[in-house]
This record gives C-alpha cells, sequence and structure tokens, in this order.
C-alpha cells in the first residue's frame, strides 16, 4: 500500500477509532456503588421529580433542571449505572467535539490526536462515568467552543450566536464553567479592538473614536447576547447564589500556605504532557489567534483556582481545561512533524505526526487507567452496607450516617416496600430544636431519635468515636463491613436502637 493511501485510509479509519476507544474506556459503569455525589444529585432529581422540596435546587453548583433532573430520572427508572450510562453518551460526544475542533482549527491529524488525548484523560473518564452534572457541562462548553472556532473560519455569524447559547447551558449545568465562559468574552472582546479602526481627531479636544467593523461588532453581539440569560438568573437567584459562594466555595478555600504551590504539583501531574506537546503551537503565525485563545481557556480554571487556594476540585476541572489543550496538543505534533520535515527531506510531516500522536496517547492512556482506582475510592464503597440495611430498615424508620446521601438514595428514591425509612440524616451536619453541633447528636442519641447509626469513621471519625461513648447502653453493633478509601482498608460500623 502506497504512502498515499495508507494516509488516506487513516484518515478515514481514525475518527471510528477514535469514537470506539472513547467508548471502551467508559464502559465500566459497575465499578462501584454510588459516591456521595452521585447519590446527591440522583436523590435531588428523585425529590424533584416527586413533587417534593429539596434544599439543592438552590443551595448547589448548577440549575436543577439541567444538572438534577436529568440523572434524578435515570437513577430512579433504571438506578445507578444508566445514570452513569447517560453521562458516558455526553462523555463521548466530547471526545467527538474535540476531535471536531482541533481538526477545524489545525488539520486531520490534529484532530485525531486532540479526541484521542481526551478520549483517555483519566479525569475526562472519571466524570464522564460518573453521575453528576460536570459531563453535561463539559459538552455544553466544548460545543460552545466549536462553534466559534468554527465561526472564525467559516464565516457563519448564527454560529456565535448557538455557541453563546451553549456555553450559557455549560454555566446553568455547572456554575463553574463560567469561568471558562468569562474566559472567551474577554479574549473575543480583545479580537474585536485588534480588529476595530481607531482614529484621532487633531483639535483642541482630541477626541478619541474606536470604530468597530460592522460584521465584527455583530459576532460580538450575537455571542454576547445569551450570556444575558445569566444576569437575569443572577438576580432571580441572587440571595441563593450568596449562600452558595460563601457554604460551597468560600469554605473549600486551602488554610494551607503551601496551598498553590500544591495546586501546580498536582496540575502538573494530570497535564504536564497535553501543555508540552501544546507548545509547537506557539510558532505556528497564520493560526496564532486561535491558539491564542485555547491557551487562555487551558489556563484560565487554573488561575481560579490559584486566586481560590481549592485543589479538591481540581481534578475535575482540568477537563475545562483540555477542551482547550487537547486541540492544541494535535495542533503541536502538526507544527513538530513540518519541523521535522523541513530538516529531514524523506521523513514525511504526517507519518512524524501520526507516530508521535499514537505514542503519546498510549503513554497518556496507561497513566490515566493507573490513576482511576484512586479518582473512584475517594468514598467507600457501600455495596455491602446497603445490601444489609435496605432489608432491616423499616418504614418510618430514622437513620444517622455519614455519607447519608447514599443512605437516602439506595433506601428511599430506591427502596423497597415496607423498609422505607422516614429520614436519613448525615453525620456532616444535624440541628434540632436547641442547636447544633456535638450537643445534638448527644440529645438525640439519648433521646433514641435514632433507630440506626452508620460510622464509616472517613471523614467524621472524631466525632463518631466521642459519639460512641454516648451510645453505650443505648445502642448494639449489628454487623462490620470493610471501607475502601484512597487505597486503604477502614471499617464501616451498623448500629441499631436498643428498644
Amino acid at each position: 500500500m502506497s504512502k498515499a493511501r495508507l494516509l488516506a485510509f487513516a484518515g478515514k479509519v481514525g475518527p471510528a477509532a477514535l469514537v470506539a476507544l472513547a467508548v471502551v474506556l467508559r464502559s465500566n459503569l459497575n465499578y462501584r456503588t454510588a459516591f456521595v455525589d452521585e447519590a446527591i444529585n440522583m436523590f435531588g432529581g428523585w425529590q424533584v421529580l416527586n413533587g417534593l422540596r429539596t434544599y439543592a435546587m438552590t443551595f448547589h453548583m448548577g440549575w436543577y433542571l439541567l444538572s438534577f433532573l436529568p440523572l434524578g430520572l435515570a437513577g430512579w427508572l433504571r438506578g445507578l449505572e444508566y445514570a452513569r450510562a447517560v453521562n458516558a453518551v455526553w462523555g463521548v460526544l466530547t471526545v467527538w467535539v474535540v476531535f471536531l475542533t482541533a481538526r477545524r482549527a489545525y488539520g486531520k491529524s490534529a484532530g485525531c490526536i486532540a479526541g484521542g488525548v481526551f478520549a483517555v484523560f483519566a479525569p475526562a473518564i472519571v466524570i464522564s462515568t460518573f453521575a453528576t452534572y460536570d459531563s453535561l457541562s463539559m459538552l455544553l462548553t466544548a460545543v460552545a467552543i466549536y462553534c466559534w472556532v468554527r465561526g472564525l473560519s467559516d464565516g457563519g455569524d448564527s454560529l456565535f450566536l448557538l455557541g453563546g447559547l451553549a456555553m450559557t447551558a455549560a454555566v446553568l449545568a455547572k456554575y463553574a464553567a463560567v469561568v471558562v465562559a468569562a474566559v472567551c468574552l474577554a479574549y473575543g472582546l480583545l479580537l474585536a479592538v485588534v480588529q476595530s479602526r481607531v482614529s484621532i481627531r487633531k483639535d483642541a479636544a482630541r477626541d478619541v473614536s474606536i470604530q468597530l467593523p460592522g460584521r465584527c461588532l455583530k459576532r460580538l453581539v450575537l455571542s454576547g447576547l445569551p450570556f444575558m440569560l445569566l444576569l437575569i438568573y443572577a438576580f432571580a437567584y441572587r440571595t441563593e447564589l450568596g449562600q452558595l459562594w460563601q457554604g460551597q466555595v468560600l469554605t473549600k478555600e486551602s488554610g494551607d500556605p503551601n496551598v498553590r504551590w500544591a495546586i501546580l504539583k498536582l496540575l502538573s501531574e494530570y497535564l504536564w504532557l497535553p501543555v508540552l506537546l501544546a507548545l509547537p503551537t506557539l510558532l505556528w503565525r497564520e493560526k496564532r489567534a486561535v491558539s491564542f485563545g485555547f491557551w487562555l481557556v487551558g489556563s484560565g480554571v487554573l488561575m481560579y483556582h490559584l486566586l481560590n487556594k481549592d485543589q479538591t476540585t481540581l481534578y475535575k476541572h482540568t477537563c475545562y481545561m483540555l477542551v482547550g489543550l487537547a486541540p492544541l496538543a494535535g495542533g503541536g505534533l502538526t507544527v513538530l512533524g513540518r519541523w521535522v520535515q523541513g530538516r529531514v527531506r524523506r521523513v514525511d510531516a504526517a507519518m512524524v505526526t501520526a507516530v508521535a500522536g499514537v505514542v503519546a496517547i498510549a503513554y497518556m492512556g496507561a497513566v490515566g487507567q493507573s490513576m482511576l482506582p484512586g479518582l473512584r475510592s475517594y468514598w467507600s464503597d457501600t455495596s455491602e452496607v446497603m445490601q444489609y440495611m435496605r432489608s432491616r430498615v423499616n418504614d418510618g424508620d430514622t437513620l444517622l450516617m455519614e455519607g447519608g446521601a447514599v443512605g437516602e438514595y439506595y433506601l428511599i428514591a430506591r427502596g423497597t416496600p415496607g423498609h422505607i425509612p422516614a429520614r436519613v440524616l448525615d453525620t456532616w451536619w444535624y440541628v434540632d430544636e436547641q442547636g447544633s453541633g456535638i450537643e445534638a447528636y448527644r440529645r438525640a442519641i439519648v433521646e433514641g431519635r435514632f433507630d440506626w447509626i452508620v460510622f464509616d469513621y472517613v471523614f467524621t471519625g472524631g466525632l463518631d468515636r466521642e459519639l460512641a461513648q454516648t451510645m453505650q447502653g443505648r445502642y448494639e453493633l449489628q454487623a462490620s463491613f470493610p471501607a475502601r478509601v484512597y487505597g486503604q482498608y477502614g471499617t464501616i460500623d451498623i448500629f441499631k436502637a436498643l428498644k
């Protein structure tokens, strides 16, 4: 087979192989029981679908119609794996959109490399096999950037409006996407200014006028118009968003004086190779405008974390960064191939790009697979615990447990008749008529308000051990099960009230 035919064949097979790779890496949907985050989303969606109020309709990092309802409906009707499958579809589509974006910006080879990088990236696999709203927000962000890139290359003005609508929906699906939206809007304004004409009238007033080309102004307005919806939304929910800022954003700030260095170190573990591959795009003059936009997308979320001093959600947000960095990686290897061909005449640029891309993707894939067990063991697996509790709790029971949302999902939303508790309370927060804190827990234990208590000892271990003293003579240990968190084994203990 000639080189031309081989490259043509690769060009046809490459996109199909890319989708197949993304599907295979996102096919494991039963790797463990629900994380606390997943249970919150699915139980919150179940509450909304059943006409029940839930605090998370407002005190939540996304608009519940986009973040709760799809996952809640899937989890209620078909269970956890089905909800994860919905996100897996979003994840595969995101890989495809990243491929299209890079192909539009840098060519076919760059598209396949960019899609492959996103397909094997460990955090991207996690969030697309994880029943939470990150995956939908990521897809919408990728669609917005694709629309804008294509609009710049094809000249279709309507694509700028579609991009603005997609980015608005991405922010509503998860508020963290507002960082990417702000970066993109700022860059659009910068491009408009660069293309503007500045004139200075030489009179006493020395008036300065800036004239934007009509089409440039039209594109800028079309891109930004949908964001007016966000302003309306923010005004309507200003109180709730203020509480969310205090309770979900500011409280995650680390007090560690070296936290910024820790953020950079963690980020380098995830993204050092895509950044390295992207560097040659700085030398591609004719693609400088689009490349600079990708670089801004790839660095905007980092600036947020450095300012907010939060590293807990960084692994998720690296996926927003990779929406910009993956196309740059494909473009960088394309530049590298051309550079090699310019110095070694017998070497074909496309072959160099393809081989380097396959090696890079294979390496990232191997590293990504080694990261998955750690990323998926943040919360304890409750398989045995939930199986035990589902047949032993009774209608009307009250439970206290760490990560109580897991109990709410499995025992209430997915509970069996005759074994559906009235409430599942959490060791992270409990308030009675006299206040909160450890004394509130002690009062409830003394008065026998909890029928069952489940201690995991992971995040509230100190509280659990203190309460164990109050429980003596009032609660009896019924069963113990293993808990695996961060690769280490612990214990989940189940206590029942002595009546």
